[in-house]
């Protein structure tokens, strides 16, 4: 098994380009649009700049956040299609899990490079290699959460994601979605104005 995992990992890292970033660049979002379970969704249009982090203006889920032993925490407290989500420092990379509903697994992980934009060179974007699970929906998440995170600290990223709930509807998918948006928004603002490794060399 560890000899699995070793060659999917070594697979994932050769298809990373590595980039050089230079601090203070501005970021912006990556794609217009995700698809998950078969609906295309609009991706919300994330800004950032140094010191901040924007998202959408139509209010987002409330989030609540608390510091472990190990990273931060977040959870979404709405009631319905609540999720959970882990961020932690290794070294200057970062590791996120999102999870939640009546079955949490590990669904998809993607693994974010940031880079600039292929757009226009003074913006930072960034561009994620994603594997999933057959027969899983949580591809679109992760790149969606690791492509943002990456660009917005300039770091790399990897996140998993593994949510489900039973008969999941069209407008429980978005609902979904916009709680992802919530935690990603608050965890980069978190982990931006908070204590951060210093940066990795090459």
């Amino acid at each position: 098994m560890w000899e699995w995992l070793r060659k999917v990992l070594n697979r994932i890292s050769s298809l990373i380009q590595i980039h050089k970033i230079v601090n203070g660049k501005a970021v912006a979002g990556v794609s217009d649009s995700i698809v998950w379970s078969g609906i295309r969704l609009k991706r919300q249009h994330w800004e950032a700049s140094p010191g901040s982090v924007r998202g959408p203006a139509d209010g987002g889920a409330s989030v609540q956040v608390e510091e472990t032993g190990e990273g931060l925490r977040f959870r979404t407290e709405e009631g319905r299609y609540d999720l959970e989500a882990s961020a932690r420092w290794i070294g200057g990379d970062l590791l996120v899990a999102i999870w939640g509903g009546e079955q949490p697994h590990v669904g998809a992980v993607a693994l974010a490079e940031p880079r600039p934009s292929l757009k226009d060179a003074e913006t930072t974007s960034a561009t994620a290699s994603v594997l999933c699970v057959v027969g899983h929906k949580e591809d679109s998440v992760v790149k969606m959460a690791s492509e943002f995170l990456s660009a917005a600290l300039g770091a790399r990223v990897v996140v998993t994601a593994g949510m489900h709930w039973d008969r999941l509807d069209e407008e429980g998918i978005r609902t979904v979605v916009r709680r992802v948006d919530s935690l990603v928004r608050l965890m980069a603002r978190t982990l931006e104005e908070g204590s951060r490794p210093a940066p990795r060399k090459g």
